[in-house]
């Protein structure tokens, strides 16, 4: 019986992915509220503060709907985390030129099957009408196999594209991310692009 509600819940979500709750893959229109009531709001503060925000704290369900959306590529799942730094950041987000995302790197890529940032990008892009654009070069190796210091060093190997930078000098970005750990990523990129002056700000959905 366990068996068969698995895969009558697979089914369902591949074919009508809007009647699953992204988190529980319980039978509901979306992301349920027992979940929703879950999440953790990690601060107060908005897009204009400091570096950057992170929406919420990393916790088990926010892990898990992550993870829902990475590992197993299940798309609702993204789409309810653009849903959610919309409906929170809209008003802010409509102030920025672009929408740039971390980069992932090939291996990550090649073990997932597609670029899980720019997806999220990509679908915020069509809700606030802003460009989604694809600026850096990825480090050699994935972060999550390594330790603080590890990251630290790999991160700054992520470079800018050259060619992609044409006309953005004075540009604003925000710099979208899923999962704030060390902040090693989203520092070298934030700080790359204000190198150039492009002023930058990160948005995370969750942090560490």
């Amino acid at each position: 019986m366990k068996g068969l509600n698995k895969l009558f819940r697979f089914i369902i979500d591949l074919l009508y992915p809007k009647v699953i709750c992204p988190v529980c893959r319980n039978i509901e229109p979306g992301l349920c509220i027992p979940c929703r009531d879950s999440f953790e709001i990690y601060g107060d503060g908005g897009l204009g503060e400091g570096v950057g925000v992170s929406l919420y704290r990393h916790k088990e369900e926010v892990n898990l709907l992550i993870s829902n959306f990475k590992k197993k590529m299940m798309f609702s799942a993204g789409d309810t985390m653009a849903d959610l730094i919309y409906e929170k950041y809209k008003d802010e987000l409509k102030d920025f030129d672009m929408i740039v995302f971390a980069p992932s790197s090939k291996e990550s890529r090649k073990k997932l099957g597609f670029d899980h940032g720019k997806y999220l990008a990509s679908v915020l892009s069509r809700k606030i009408g802003i460009p989604a654009v694809s600026l850096f070069e990825p480090a050699d190796k994935e972060q999550k196999v390594l330790d603080r210091e590890e990251r630290k060093t790999n991160a700054k190997k992520i470079r800018l594209k050259k060619a992609e930078l044409g006309g953005l000098k004075g540009k604003k970005a925000v710099l979208l991310d899923d999962v704030y750990t060390t902040g090693s990523t989203v520092l070298q990129c934030t700080q790359l692009l204000e190198e150039l002056c492009i002023e930058c700000r990160y948005l995370t959905f969750s942090r560490v």
